[in-house]
C-alpha cells in the first residue's frame, strides 16, 4: 500500500507540474499575442496620425496662399496677419515634425528612402517648396503689408501647384507604407 501511495503521489505531482507548465505557456502566449497586437495597433495609430498631419499640410498650404492673397484685398490686415501667423506656425511645426520627427506630435520623421525622395529630390522637392512658402509668409508677416505682385503670384502658384502635388505624393506614400506595415 505504501508503494501505491508513493506512485500515486508521484503521478499527481507530475500531473500538477504538467498542468502548471501548460498554464504558464498559455499565459506567456496570451501575453505575447497581446503585446504584438498592441505594438501593431500603436504603429497603425502613429501611421494614421502622420497621414492626417500630412493631409492637413495640404489644407494649410492653401490657407497660407489664400491669406497672402487676402492681405492685398482687405482693410482688416491685423486679423489677416494673425491668421497668417497661426497658419504659418502650424504649417512649419508640422513640416519640421514630418521631416525630423517630433515625439510630442508622435511623428517619426522621414522613415523611408521613398518618402525622403519625395521631400528632397525632383520632381516633388516638398521640403524646398514648403520652405519657400514659409519664407513668403515670413516676409509678409515682417512687413505687415501685401507681398509684391510677382512674389505673391509665385507663392500662390507654388502652393496650388507643385507643393500641393508633392504633399499629395507624401500622403499617398505614407498610406502605402502603412498598408505594407500591417
Amino acid at each position: 500500500m505504501g508503494q501505491h501511495r508513493k506512485a500515486l503521489k508521484r503521478n499527481l505531482t507530475g500531473f500538477v507540474a504538467a498542468y502548471v507548465l501548460a498554464l504558464s505557456l498559455i499565459a506567456v502566449m496570451t501575453g505575447a499575442s497581446h503585446w504584438i497586437a498592441a505594438t501593431v495597433t500603436a504603429s497603425q495609430v502613429d501611421a494614421a496620425n502622420e497621414i492626417d498631419i500630412s493631409g492637413g499640410q495640404r489644407m494649410l498650404s492653401q490657407r497660407i496662399a489664400l491669406l497672402l492673397t487676402e492681405l492685398a484685398d482687405t482693410e482688416d490686415r491685423q486679423t489677416t496677419l494673425a491668421d497668417l501667423r497661426t497658419a504659418r506656425d502650424q504649417f512649419r511645426a508640422a513640416h519640421l515634425g514630418l521631416i525630423n520627427g517630433d515625439p510630442v506630435m508622435r511623428l517619426n520623421g522621414v522613415s523611408s528612402k521613398e518618402l525622403g525622395a519625395i521631400y528632397f529630390y525632383e520632381p516633388h522637392l516638398v521640403n524646398q517648396r514648403a520652405e519657400a512658402l514659409i519664407f513668403a509668409a515670413d516676409r509678409a508677416l515682417l512687413s505687415g503689408a501685401p507681398l509684391p505682385a510677382e512674389i505673391l503670384a509665385e507663392a500662390t502658384l507654388l502652393a496650388k501647384g507643385p507643393l500641393l502635388t508633392g504633399l499629395d505624393a507624401v500622403v499617398k506614400r505614407q498610406e502605402l507604407e502603412a498598408r505594407q506595415g500591417l
